[in-house]
């Protein structure tokens, strides 16, 4: 077989053996294709699958590139689409039906470990120049199969950039050799295309590694290289940081401290086989940077040895680099665009291995092939050992699919699908399921989510975690009215609320003029508030006198007990809750970590997140008087616990006169039409979407003036006789 002959299957090779050993564990495992379980774990499950679902609703014409309704409370689309989504190996994922997503989520995978392997050995064999073709074949798929890949399997957004780096170098010493720098510039900016996040990482490796490697010779032209690179990637970095600036939480203020970011030896435990737990993923975990322990012992016999040593001074520079910028808090924070990474820490990590891969492929010694043949079990034992941690916890393939065509089911059966509104589900399966079904939504999770809506939702009694606007808790009648929601799911069941509720809603000038809401810790004095901005003269939430009392429990001024620890304790509060009112609880400090649990009338209720409205009775239930709060962990201090009632009657005298003859239609993702009664004098349109200036408000042809309210709304002054306008989103 000719030379060149030997290269091609060598290269096939490199691309087929990483799929290959991630077949023997899918097999093993019975993951998808070849059985019931999948890779839906944490940002795939949670993230990644429901925007892959959304991207295709796009493709197929159902919403468009330019806004989307079901994020959150309403967001810009392209910022979303460059951070998530850019990356076309994405198609094999969303070739499949969305009940069948997680078999396509399998095959992509696959194919990145592969093409990662391929690249790295096409990288390899052409800085090395070696022959010894098994070598570097077996630490291509070290590379390929290495902590930091299988750490991040199911990052679709970050693994792409584990075959773009090699490419990257290879393309610098091409430019090196024959000064032409094209090349370059287009595979650091494929880098920025894929993922800014990674591509901004790759930019500073790749200039680290020219400005070392040429010394004196690094020139205004290696320079340009980057501006160029920038230039053409504009249009995914441009956008996703217009969006950060928009929703931009300040880093640690301490980022800068000459801190050490964990100890040695547990990191060092990290290069042999087998070290993953669960604890890698968290904020401070330990770098992922395993990659075969002939890996690590080739790259010392590469040091040691006598050749190339301006080659070995150099890349020992950028090694050094590398590892005090693992170590080193002020340098990990400058990798990371000086913000501390949530979940999969130490994100550049897969630099230093490609590093010590490379240098260990240079090696002068040959490694016999039955030492490489040893060192396969290896990594095929870290990886079932990493992959077995990961899984714990994934949804089986079944379950996912069940959920996804009953919800659809469900979604089919909702009527007036041309008019714009609200649907919750208090029982999703993730807090994407609004960007997987199409439908406009308020609970959603991605890493920069609109900043207004966090403050908003969260006054209004919403419980608020990092990047999740949540629904569930809070949920007043007055809170669903104001934002629309016209359909709440509830498991089997989906439910019309009767009380009126719209997208937008028209307001007097008399109030349009008096419009503001004062900041309110208590989030019923904020709905209060909110009301009375809205021209409702008295309280849509009541506060409710109550007579307290304990049972199994004593208290001082400053802490409580239970008196028999082996019981139950109970803070109980005895009131006469009017027929027909909804009922809920607000705690001031929460006093039990992490749960409540209410027993009204025998019957238990737990809350999980007791941080804002508790919903406790609903209005359509028996009249209840007593309820207790069962102390059954870490009790703190005397609760402070306030308690309220919401008459729907009230909350439906309050919209109906404001949204009267008036619907909102979305003639598609970016366009809406508003049909309304004319009035008399102008007034003000609330439209319950984040205040954007990009969206462009016109009345025959006329643009009309539009203005932030609430810090958070936007609104549209209509003046008298106006009968339907236009908004679109540019």
């Amino acid at each position: 077989m000719s030379e060149k002959k030997v290269c091609r299957v060598f290269r096939l090779f490199s691309f087929v053996i990483p799929i290959l050993i991630l077949c023997i564990y899918f097999i093993w495992k019975g993951l998808t294709p070849f059985g019931n379980n999948t890779f839906l774990i944490h940002d795939m499950n949670a993230q990644y699958i429901n925007f892959y679902a959304y991207l295709k609703s796009c493709i197929a014409g159902k919403n468009n590139f330019v806004y989307s309704f079901s994020r959150g409370l309403g967001g810009d689309f392209p910022s979303f689409f460059a951070y998530y989504l850019t990356s076309p190996f994405n198609i094999i994922t969303m070739l499949f039906p969305d009940e069948l997503m997680p078999i396509g989520i399998s095959l992509e995978m696959m194919f990145l470990f592969g093409l990662s392997g391929a690249a790295c050995y096409y990288s390899l064999e052409y800085l090395t120049k070696s022959n010894h073709k098994l070598m570097l074949l077996f630490f291509s798929s070290a590379y390929s199969l290495s902590g930091w890949m299988l750490l991040n399997a199911e990052n679709f957004q970050f693994i792409p950039e584990a075959a773009v780096l090699p490419m990257v170098i290879v393309s610098c010493q091409k430019m090196k050799e024959t000064g032409k720098m094209l090349s370059t510039v287009l595979w650091l900016a494929v880098s920025v295309i894929l993922n800014f996040y990674i591509g901004y990482m790759i930019f500073i490796f790749t200039f680290l590694w020219l400005i070392i490697s040429n010394g004196k010779k690094f020139t205004v032209k290696y320079l340009g290289v980057f501006v160029f690179a920038a230039l053409i990637s504009m249009p995914v970095w441009f956008p996703v940081l217009r969006q950060f600036g928009a929703t931009w939480k300040s880093t640690e203020a301490d980022w800068y401290s000459p801190n050490i970011n964990f100890p040695m030896l547990p990191f060092l435990k990290k290069f042999l086989p087998g070290q993953f737990d669960y604890q890698q993923y968290m904020d401070d975990g330990l770098p992922s940077v395993y990659c075969s322990l002939i890996t690590v012992l080739s790259a010392i016999v590469y040091f040691i040895t006598d050749d190339d040593l301006t080659v070995k001074r150099q890349r020992a520079i950028l090694l050094i680099i590398l590892f005090v910028s693992l170590i080193f808090q002020p340098l990990t924070m400058v990798w990371q665009g000086f913000s501390k990474a949530h979940w999969w820490p130490y994100r550049f990590s897969f630099m230093l291995i490609y590093l010590l891969v490379l240098c260990a492929a240079s090696s002068k010694e040959k490694i016999p092939w039955f030492i490489l043949l040893i060192g396969i079990p290896g990594i095929i034992y870290n990886m079932f050992i990493t992959f077995d941690v990961k899984l714990y916890y994934a949804e089986p393939l079944s379950e996912y699919s069940e959920f996804v065509q009953n919800k659809k089911i469900l979604l089919n059966s909702i009527d007036n699908k041309d008019e714009l509104f609200r649907i919750e589900d208090l029982h999703p399966r993730n807090d994407n399921d609004a960007m997987f079904f199409s439908y406009a939504g308020i609970t959603h999770f991605d890493s920069f989510a609109n900043g207004s809506g966090f403050k908003f939702l969260s006054s209004l009694g919403f419980p608020q975690d990092r990047g999740t606007l949540q629904y569930g808790l809070g949920n007043t009648e007055f809170a669903n009215s104001l934002l629309g929601v016209r359909y709440v799911i509830d498991g089997n069941e989906i439910r019309r609320r009767e009380i009126p509720s719209s997208f937008a809603y028209l307001l007097p000038e008399n109030i349009a003029n008096k419009l503001t809401v004062t900041d309110e810790e208590n989030p019923a004095d904020y709905q209060n508030a909110a009301a009375c901005a809205l021209g409702y003269s008295s309280e849509i939430l009541s506060p409710v006198e109550t007579v307290a009392s304990t049972e199994n429990i004593e208290c001082d001024e400053q802490f409580c007990w239970k008196t028999d620890p082996e019981a139950d304790g109970f803070f109980i509060y005895e009131a006469v809750i009017p027929e027909g009112q909804a009922l809920y609880a607000y705690v001031d400090d929460s006093f039990l970590v992490g749960k409540l649990s209410f027993l009204i009338n025998d019957e238990l209720v737990s809350i999980t997140s007791p941080d804002g409205l508790i919903p406790l009775k609903k209005a359509d239930e028996p009249e209840k008087t007593e309820f207790k709060i069962l102390a059954e962990s870490a009790l703190a201090d005397n609760p402070v616990i306030h308690f309220y009632t919401e008459d729907q009657e009230n909350v439906a005298q309050l919209f109906s006169p404001l949204m009267k003859d008036l619907t909102v239609k979305k003639l598609s993702s970016s366009v809406l039409q508003i049909s309304l009664t004319p009035t008399e004098k102008s007034g003000m349109l609330l439209v319950t979407l984040p205040y954007d200036s990009r969206w462009k408000a016109s009345s025959g042809g006329e643009g009309l003036k539009t203005k932030e309210i609430w810090d958070m709304f936007l609104g549209i002054e209509i003046p008298a006789g106006v009968s339907e306008l236009r908004l679109d989103y540019r």
